[in-house]
């Protein structure tokens, strides 16, 4: 049943986009996400994530742990807040306020 959902839901887009509110452009080169196993950022996930986009945050996490000792908390666009450095992962408001125009999402299919 899970393989069935996830493969249904392939047709959306995720997105990755990481935010850190004081980096700029000169910034970019020097960009760590996590330092000494420790990181200041969190994984962002649409208020209502679909299976997928829940999937790739938990992937993602995971993952990230296992390279750098850092466990990125994973939360909502809600709970996330503004000054929280973030990557933002899925077809949310956030993701399409941060990148207008640059991606092109399927917009979410309802299940019956």
């Amino acid at each position: 049943m899970l393989l069935a959902a996830l493969h249904s839901d392939l047709a959306v887009l995720l997105v990755l986009t990481i935010v850190s509110p004081s980096a700029d452009v000169a910034d970019a080169a020097e960009l760590s996400l996590s330092r000494d196993g420790t990181s200041d950022y969190v994984i962002v996930l649409p208020d209502a994530p679909t299976v997928v986009e829940r999937t790739a945050a938990d992937e993602l996490q995971t993952h990230f742990a296992q390279m750098t000792g850092a466990t990125l908390p994973i939360r909502t666009e809600a709970e996330a807040g503004l000054a929280d450095r973030r990557i933002v992962l899925g077809n949310g408001a956030l993701a399409r306020r941060l990148a207008p125009g640059s991606i092109r999402i399927a917009p979410r299919r309802t299940r019956s």
